[in-house]
């Protein structure tokens, strides 16, 4: 048997779902009802390593699988050793792999460095997606994002310079009527500034 967490992106539909956190460290979005009522925890290199084994172990469900998506909500939020350790195992037991994406927030990624985060390029991370929402401080305080329009762009620029494709979710209507043309702008200012891209 093997865990597996609530939500992952439409396009993960097919991948191999790795539980390296138990849901939110921050848990406080307005708008996410994905985690509420629950604690936040990490999970050790030891049990996921065991949750690769079990999935390995299920030929007929996971055979030939060429994708790996990392749960849950902030994976990155564990120490890049202990990733690199889930993320070796994983392509040990998975040799077909092409592909590993992740969630990450915005803050956990402007307080990795790029040297960490090219160590897990190197390790086999291809894509991060993360939740911009807006680009509007206002915004940001009123949904109870928990972050920065600065740790936005400081996070999404590491990502990028480590050369990682970097997914960036809007909310195009969050901010209401009232803040709608604010959002608007500052949330294209701050795309332009981070310039994420994606192959796909």
């Amino acid at each position: 048997m093997y865990e597996q967490g609530v939500i992952r992106p439409p396009s993960e539909a097919l991948s191999l779902l790795i539980r390296v956190t138990r849901n939110c460290p921050w848990n406080q979005c307005l708008f996410c009802p994905a985690y509420k009522g629950v604690k936040f925890s990490k999970r050790s290199v030891e049990e996921v390593k065991k949750d690769i084994d079990s999935m390995a172990d299920d030929v007929s469900g996971y055979s030939g699988v060429k994708t790996a998506f990392l749960q849950d909500a902030d994976s990155l939020i564990l120490p890049v050793n202990d990733l690199v350790a889930i993320l070796d195992h994983l392509k040990e037991k998975f040799p077909k792999i092409e592909r590993i994406t992740t969630y990450a927030r915005a803050r956990t990624l402007s307080h990795k460095s790029v040297d960490d985060l090219k160590r897990l390029k190197q390790a086999g991370v291809t894509r991060i997606h993360t939740g911009m929402e807006s680009g509007s401080e206002k915004v940001l305080q009123m949904i109870k994002k928990g972050m920065t329009p600065e740790e936005v762009v400081a996070g999404g620029r590491h990502v990028m310079e480590a050369g990682i494709e970097l997914s960036e979710y809007i909310m195009p209507g969050v901010a209401g009527q009232a803040l709608s043309e604010e959002h608007a702008i500052k949330t294209a200012e701050l795309l332009n500034l981070v310039r994420p891209i994606s192959s796909g």
